[in-house]
């Protein structure tokens, strides 16, 4: 997955996918540059989970603005019920 900049649409982040998950392993632009983009199209809530539990508005606003590149997600899909945020 690649972050843009919503107003210069320059990348600022690469992540790459790690059995389901999108970890930050670090915050330099050198070391996240090797990372490799993500191929499966997900639900907003399978997105919500992979990045840490972020509100699902916020996976809809990356994908809706494009600044998160590699991260296919499904917008149609519908929202359900996160377990784990329930259960905190």
């Amino acid at each position: 997955m690649v972050l843009k900049d919503v107003k210069t649409k320059k990348e600022i982040l690469r992540i790459s996918e790690t059995r389901g998950m999108y970890p930050f392993h670090t915050w330099k632009p050198s070391a996240s540059a090797k990372s490799a983009t993500a191929i499966k199209t997900l639900t907003v809530m399978e997105a919500h989970a992979c990045l840490g539990q972020i509100v699902p508005d916020a996976v809809q606003k990356l994908v809706h603005n494009g600044v998160a590149e590699g991260l296919n997600v499904n917008l149609d899909a519908p929202n359900e019920d996160c377990v784990a945020c329930i259960f905190g």
